[in-house]
């Protein structure tokens, strides 16, 4: 029991003892954060003396703009693209179901409306497939 208790003593000192340090680190931790901060700062300060003349012409208010404009943009193309990819390969599966059903042959022997093709031989345009797929008068 009593080395229990010269333990548990021991234990308590040492925990006592990690207050100032930890209370020394997150000084130091602030002091970091407040460092990097005016580090940015003047990173900003630099970017938009150099950009000032660039940022005027296109009418943003720094070059911090600019970039956060074109990656929202460039952002929003790549979703574009990507609906546009899937609406192109739905649009695909779709024609290659409408044409396995086809025992006729009445898709193949359709023209373009839309006057973007020649008489279709074996595969039909992207017009003629969007025309097929919302027209279902043509089959």
């Amino acid at each position: 029991m009593a080395n229990n208790t010269k333990a548990m003593t021991k234990l308590q000192q040492e925990l006592e003892g990690f207050d100032p340090r930890l209370e020394a680190i997150e000084e130091q931790i602030t002091q970091r954060a407040e460092l990097i901060k005016a580090k940015k700062q003047q990173s900003n300060n630099v970017e938009d003396e150099i950009f000032a003349d660039f940022c005027n012409s296109i009418g943003v208010s720094n070059i911090r703009q600019y970039d956060e404009r074109e990656l929202r943009a460039q952002q929003d193309r790549a979703k574009k693209r990507l609906d546009f990819e899937n609406q192109k390969s739905r649009l695909l599966n779709q024609l290659e179901f409408e044409q396995s059903r086809d025992t006729e042959g009445k898709l193949l022997d359709a023209t373009c409306p839309y006057a973007c093709c020649l008489p279709l031989m074996s595969t039909l345009c992207i017009h003629c497939i969007a025309h097929t797929i919302l027209s279902p008068t043509l089959l």
